[in-house]
């Protein structure tokens, strides 16, 4: 479909729209018609204009067949159409699963989540405990040794790691190591398998978790969180983290890149409840997650299918080749 010329209004648009739309044999309807199964019988392509849609109206919602397979809008060019992505019931799936995942997280850190199993151990809420990360790990941050100083970095062996690591849930291996020299300095090597908080960074970084399975030394922008599992469970901690990720960042420096410190990392709050039901709590995310991240994949499989697909569907269309 040539594209109309740029200088002219999203009316006049629209009219050049219908005009190639009706010239491959496309069925022009209003909402309020929404007869999808118009036109060429083995076909049955319809444009419906101005289609209302959870994130906005679409100019136009094409049909083939009765099934909905792509969006067309009336715009200058250069105009965002950031929204017609959000459009996609594959996009929205994205975001629903996203929702889905921290409404898991919730339901895990209010007790929603083992409802039925303090009822089968009689247990209460009223054993959550309020505490603080202070008072149940050992914390540390670091620093980045001279990196022009060769005793810092040849041939070092303790692993050190950026807050870089915590774009990743888990980390197994580190890119970077340090000497010992760089550690009998002011480094620390972690406890055994700590968890990795970003203290500060771009966008997101900020309050973003790792849990790492091998002992660590990191630089200043971290810190390294070595759960005390008499009281706590090592895999209990980072789903209170997580869940209360954005409540972290706000505690973090006013300005335009949040900081946190170690100092406020300390007093971050969480409840403490019998390790049995930490456990409890751990099972049923872990269970819940992958059931979401199956469901993330086959989207992420259906939406690549659906943009090879798009293309040569619609080009057939409006040339009027699709029969």
């Amino acid at each position: 479909m040539t594209p109309p010329p740029t200088d002219i209004d999203e009316a006049e648009t629209r009219k050049e729209i219908d005009t190639k739309a009706i010239a491959a044999s496309w069925i022009i309807q209003n909402k309020k018609v929404n007869n999808l199964h118009a036109g060429i019988p083995s076909v049955n392509s319809v444009a419906v204009r101005e289609f209302k849609t959870d994130t906005g109206t679409a100019d136009y919602i094409l049909y083939i067949a009765g099934k909905a397979c792509g969006i067309i809008e009336a715009k200058r060019e250069g105009a965002s159409l950031d929204h017609v992505a959000e459009q996609s019931p594959l996009n929205k799936a994205k975001q629903l699963l996203k929702q889905y995942r921290q409404s898991v997280l919730k339901a895990a850190v209010t007790g929603e989540l083992t409802k039925q199993w303090r009822q089968d151990n009689k247990a209460s809420l009223e054993g959550w405990q309020q505490s603080k990360i202070d008072e149940i790990v050992v914390d540390q941050t670091g620093k980045t040794p001279k990196r022009s100083n060769p005793d810092f970095w040849d041939n070092g062996k303790p692993p050190w790691l950026t807050g870089s690591a915590t774009n990743n849930a888990f980390t197994h291996h580190a890119d970077q190591f340090v000497t010992q020299t760089a550690v009998d300095g002011r480094l620390k090597l972690s406890g055994s398998d700590p968890l990795l908080l970003a203290m500060y960074g771009e966008g997101k970084t900020s309050g973003q978790l790792t849990e790492i399975t091998f002992q660590v030394t990191c630089n200043q922008a971290c810190a390294a969180i070595t759960v005390d599992e008499e009281v706590a469970s090592k895999a209990y901690v980072p789903i209170w983290l997580l869940e209360n990720h954005e409540e972290i960042r706000e505690s973090a420096s006013d300005g335009n890149q949040p900081n946190l410190n170690l100092s406020k990392v300390r007093d971050i709050a969480l409840r403490l409840l019998a390790l049995a039901e930490q456990a409890k709590i751990v099972l049923e995310v872990e269970k819940k997650f992958d059931a979401i991240n199956s469901l993330a994949r086959d989207r992420d499989v259906q939406l690549l299918k659906a943009e090879k697909n798009k293309q040569s569907i619609l080009v057939s269309a409006f040339s009027g080749k699709l029969q």
